[in-house]
């Protein structure tokens, strides 16, 4: 036993060297393979993980559940910031996403409105995203990239502070909470995210999370406020703002407020994709339609096929690709979800994007990565 518990700490070391290798450079060549996806690495790493401490448990040093957020908030602050900034120091970004949002915010910050060059239009017409008024100070005391990629980093850390709020809540335990803030920070999920350029549809990650707790802890205006953040992300935030509703109606049995967050999503969706984008862009809007195609070519026939057409959305939904998707999200978090499957249906509304909803662009400096073709030709 100790001997097999030796050899996991050894794979563990080395695949967590081996993650950390490929974050920072974002490319890794190995015995004849290239190693591209960090977040598969530590997907196998937290198995790895959970089958030593399921071997032999290790008795950790009593830190306060609080010491331990912040440590933890610190830890990743630090990590991960120095992994972005040095990614795109290696020419590792992009100009869709990353440059995108650069110069929505610099435009934002010296009075041009949401303008973009590539090609040039109003952002607002490719994408809305409110949010990023947020972010104009930045624009005046530190324009340019690694700006917003430190900022979009300390959002998602901040996260753990709202799932530490949110778990203890839940559980009645600080130290369980804990754990669950750090598992959070931990998750292959959130990096991968974190270090393929600046998406503002990714903020709803701690914004919804927030939501959640501040329901629990009756608060509605709070609850309200982070949902209306979220959903200023990016028109399709929207989609997140229907599954909160899932998860108000189905594991909350807020049966009316469920379905009234649910009703209201979608009406922004619509008023979004109709009215607002098209009167930016001068045309209409051909982005998120495309994403549910099979099920329609307008909003209204994709809700109608919904609920009168499930065969066109279940071979969707429950297919190989997805289900291992799925796999790698839960198998870091010990497959809990699972064990609250009225909560996980919140998750419905996402997965149910269509297969061509995101084309994937390879590229000889980068790996194959999801990244937005021209704003024109989408």
């Amino acid at each position: 036993m100790k001997g097999l518990a030796r050899a996991l700490d050894g794979g563990a070391l080395v695949l967590a060297a081996l993650a950390v290798a490929v974050l920072a450079a974002g490319r890794l060549r190995l015995a004849g393979m290239t190693l591209e996806r960090a977040e598969d690495l530590v997907v196998v790493l937290a198995l790895v993980v959970g089958a030593r401490l399921a071997l032999a448990p290790v008795t950790l040093p009593r830190v306060s559940p609080r010491a331990l957020v912040a440590g933890g908030v610190a830890v990743y602050v630090l990590v991960m910031g120095v992994v972005v900034v040095t990614r795109h120091v290696a020419l590792r970004t992009h100009a869709l996403d990353l440059g995108y949002y650069v110069q929505v915010v610099w435009s934002l910050a010296h009075g041009h409105g949401a303008r973009v060059t590539l090609p040039p239009m109003h952002a607002w017409g490719d994408h809305f995203s409110p949010i990023l008024y947020l972010f104009v100070p930045l624009g005046w005391l530190a324009p340019g990239a690694i700006a917003l990629l430190l900022a979009q980093t300390a959002i998602f850390a901040a996260g753990a502070v709202v799932m530490a709020g949110f778990a203890t809540r839940r559980l009645g335990d600080a130290r369980a909470a804990a754990g669950f803030a750090v598992l959070y920070l931990l998750n292959p999920t959130l990096h991968g995210i974190n270090v393929r350029d600046v998406h503002p549809t990714a903020f709803a990650i701690p914004l919804v999370i927030a939501a959640a707790w501040a329901v629990d802890a009756g608060r509605p205006a709070g609850a309200a406020v982070a949902v209306v953040a979220a959903l200023a992300g990016r028109e399709d935030a929207a989609i997140a703002g229907v599954g909160f509703g899932v998860w108000l109606a189905a594991a909350r049995r807020r049966w009316v407020v469920g379905v009234a967050m649910a009703i209201l999503c979608v009406g922004l969706l619509w008023l979004d994709m109709n009215v607002l984008m098209p009167h930016f862009r001068g045309e209409p809007y051909p982005h998120l339609v495309k994403r549910y195609a099979y099920l329609g070519h307008t909003l209204p026939e994709v809700l109608a096929s919904v609920v009168v057409r499930p065969w066109r959305w279940m071979p969707v939904v429950f297919t190989p690709e997805k289900a291992f998707h799925l796999l790698a999200l839960l198998a870091p978090l010990g497959f809990l979800p699972l064990a609250a499957p009225r909560a996980a249906a919140a998750a419905l509304p996402g997965l149910a994007v269509g297969p061509d909803g995101c084309r994937r662009v390879p590229s000889s400096s980068a790996p194959a990565s999801c990244r937005s073709c021209s704003p024109r030709a989408r």
